[in-house]
C-alpha cells in the first residue's frame, strides 16, 4: 500500500503550501509539483 502514504503527504503539503499561497496564487503552482515529486520520490527510493 504505498501508493496511500503517498496521497497523505501530498495531501499535508496541499494543506501546508495552500495557507502560505494564501497571498501568493502564483507561488501555489510551483511548490505544489515539487511537493508532488518529492513525495512520490520518496517511496520510490525505498
Amino acid at each position: 500500500m504505498p501508493r496511500t502514504m503517498v496521497i497523505k503527504a501530498a495531501t499535508k503539503v496541499e494543506a501546508s503550501v495552500t495557507i502560505e499561497s494564501d497571498q501568493s496564487p502564483e507561488t501555489k503552482s510551483v511548490p505544489m509539483q515539487m511537493a508532488t515529486v518529492t513525495a512520490k520520490r520518496e517511496p520510490l527510493s525505498k
